[in-house]
Formats: C-alpha cells, sequence, structure tokens
C-alpha cells in the first residue's frame, strides 16, 4: 500500500489505522491516530495501539468542510471515536499551506493549515 506524505508522517507503520481523537479550536487542528490492535485485543476492548499513538498539531488551521457519514447523527455532531481512517490525503498549496482530507468510515474532514508538528509518546 503506498502511504501518502501525511499519512507516512503521521502513521506508526503502513497498517490501517484510527483516529483516535480530533479537536479544532480556534486556528489549530489536533488530530491522534493510532494502528488498530489484532481482533483479540478488540474483543477485550482495546481498539487501538496506543503505545504506538501519534499527534499532529496543524497551526494556522481553516476548516473547510465537514461531512457525518451518518444519517442518525446531527450536524455539529462527531461520531464516537475511534474512527477508521479510508484515506488521508494532502496538497501543498505553496506559501507553507496545505490542504488535507480526511476520510473516515464515520465523516470527513477537509482543512488548510500549515504542516503539522507531530508528536510520539515516549
Amino acid at each position: 500500500m503506498l502511504l501518502t506524505v501525511i499519512e507516512r508522517a503521521m502513521f506508526s507503520d503502513g497498517g490501517t489505522h484510527a483516529v483516535t481523537a480530533f479537536a479544532h479550536a480556534a486556528t489549530t487542528i489536533t488530530l491522534s491516530v493510532a494502528p488498530w490492535t489484532d481482533q483479540a485485543e478488540q474483543v477485550r476492548g482495546h481498539y487501538t495501539d496506543h503505545a504506538a499513538l501519534k499527534t499532529g498539531h496543524f497551526p494556522a488551521a481553516r476548516l473547510l468542510h465537514c461531512t457525518l457519514m451518518d444519517d442518525d447523527l446531527s450536524e455539529g455532531q462527531q461520531p464516537p471515536l475511534p474512527w477508521d481512517i479510508l484515506g488521508f490525503d494532502t496538497k501543498q498549496l505553496g506559501q507553507e499551506r496545505w490542504s488535507f482530507v480526511l476520510c473516515c468510515q464515520e465523516i470527513e474532514y477537509v482543512w488548510e493549515s500549515s504542516w503539522p508538528l507531530v508528536e510520539s509518546p515516549g
């Protein structure tokens, strides 16, 4: 599987990942992702590997679009986490600005920002 530039920065490996946290405050978007655990761990309620968690802080962010994939949720409401990531794309806009599209099974976000500061635990 070929990873996009942002997936290479945010994902701890080439496997499937989930969004474990998403927040938009003022001019920053903060996003945490972690790989899915194996089925035996998920049966015990441990869905993501928090030891491999990465958090991206996207500065100077401007949220452009949000689409809920679940008709049972009202606008402005987020589905429960974790969200299964179907794709995370980016395009350089110039002047140190980037366009990001985070497509999950439950929700899709589109925003512009500077390149994120990515943190890993430990």
